[in-house]
């Protein structure tokens, strides 16, 4: 008969401890669930910021190109004002020398 008032009472213990068991493993998943969608959330946050330094480092290159294309076109420009301004040197130079010829030239005739 202590067998028989014994098994109710370990029927309810099991129930009592199954119960105990169930909460506490849905607990854990809630937490485990909570930390994934944590997780989750800061990988997508990483994840934006990565795309957000990928633009950034490619709109970086495209104007560091552009700028290098404009130093190049600068320095072409540069070259060729230094040139035109040779030329214009050389010219006044030699027109300089034609109005000194011309000029002695008059006062050759006004004298001779």
């Amino acid at each position: 008969q202590s067998v028989e008032d014994a098994k109710p009472r370990l029927e309810v213990n099991f129930q009592a401890t199954k119960t105990n068991w169930e909460r506490e493993m849905a607990s854990k998943d809630e937490v485990v669930e909570e930390q994934r969608r944590g997780m989750q959330k800061q990988l997508r946050e990483l994840e934006s910021d990565l795309e957000d330094e990928r633009r950034n480092r490619s709109s970086a290159v495209a104007a560091k190109k552009k700028l290098e294309g404009e130093m190049r076109e600068l320095e072409n420009d540069k070259l060729q004002l230094e040139k035109g301004k040779e030329n214009a040197s050389k010219q006044v130079r030699r027109l300089q020398a034609q109005m000194k010829e011309v000029y002695h030239e008059l006062e050759e005739s006004r004298t001779g």
